[in-house]
């Protein structure tokens, strides 16, 4: 015999008792989110409510480029110079445009989201390392740079 709460839930996100673990692992605020999917899908299916996820945590990656981009013109103020490092760094990551360098699927249980520029998988994977961390930490989604996971 199924909980009414599932039943429920599986009724207004239109989806399976599974589906409904897609969300489990979320640490952003589920209202906040709720309030998001209502305003641009209009619905809470589970594919939506999911993917409005994932643009939480790609607005995050966001704001890792901005902050570490930021911190170039820090150096920059305190030593007048940045390294060969720091300029290919920035220069690298002056290119990432996260909702333009990502995919993903949603398809309930078959969702998954990964790296879609094959160029820029390096890129990440060597300068925003620790944001693809953080975006599995607060989606329970793990963000798949093999380029041939398509």
């Amino acid at each position: 015999m199924s909980d009414w709460r599932e039943d429920l839930l599986t009724e207004i996100c239109d989806c399976g008792y599974g589906d409904l673990y897609l969300l489990e692992d979320c640490e952003y605020d589920l209202g906040e989110i709720v309030e998001e999917c209502q305003t641009t899908f209009g619905n809470l299916k589970i594919n939506n409510l999911v993917r409005t996820m994932f643009d939480f945590g790609l607005r995050d990656i966001e704001d890792a480029i901005k902050t570490r981009l930021a911190e170039f013109d820090d150096i920059v103020e305190e030593k007048g110079r940045l390294s060969k490092a720091e300029i290919e760094e920035r220069d690298a990551l002056e290119t990432l445009e996260p909702f333009e360098d990502m995919a993903s699927f949603h398809n309930y249980i078959d969702t998954h989201i990964w790296v879609d520029a094959e160029e820029k998988v390096n890129i990440y994977t060597a300068y925003m390392q620790e944001a693809l961390n953080r975006f599995c930490e607060m989606t329970g989604f793990e963000i798949g740079t093999d380029y041939a996971i398509r």
